[in-house]
């Protein structure tokens, strides 16, 4: 095989890899149809893949993200607001929700493995497990006594 087949086979391997919708190292990559719904409904349900969308400073407060695949996104920022938002059963593994507001938001059964979080305002969101953060739970579940 000469140095331009190699080259040819290289690049068609490229190109399917971006048409899948995968990018190299395993990483998806968000689809534009579901992110531009998002926007503009505040509805992405699975299947809804948003990963590694880049949503800081979006407002997605009362959006409907049930099930949706929102890993490795990025949903940080202090103008970044998902309150009253329902991620039931979504996947936010490896997101970052750094400093966002997450007030009331419904997070039973998500998955967060990796999850950033540091600073977010989670007072009175429902946690993975089904429990209500206390006020003033920033960067952390806190549970009431």
């Amino acid at each position: 095989m000469n140095s331009t087949s190699r080259k040819c086979i290289l690049t068609l391997t490229a190109i399917t890899v971006l048409l899948s919708g995968t990018l190299v190292g395993g990483v998806h990559a968000f689809v534009q149809a579901d992110l531009d719904k998002v926007i503009k409904t505040k509805t992405c349900v699975s299947p809804c893949d948003l990963s590694s969308a880049p949503l800081s400073g979006k407002d997605l407060s009362s959006a409907n993200l049930t099930g949706a695949n929102l890993t490795s996104a990025n949903l940080s920022g202090r103008s970044t607001k998902l309150d009253n938002a329902n991620m039931v059963n979504a996947n936010l593994s490896n997101a970052d929700v750094s400093s966002a507001s997450f007030q009331n938001v419904n997070l039973t059964g998500a998955m967060i493995p990796g999850l950033k979080f540091t600073n977010t305002n989670f007072t009175g969101a429902t946690w993975i497990d089904g429990r209500i953060c206390a006020r003033g739970s920033t960067g952390t579940c806190a549970y009431p006594r």
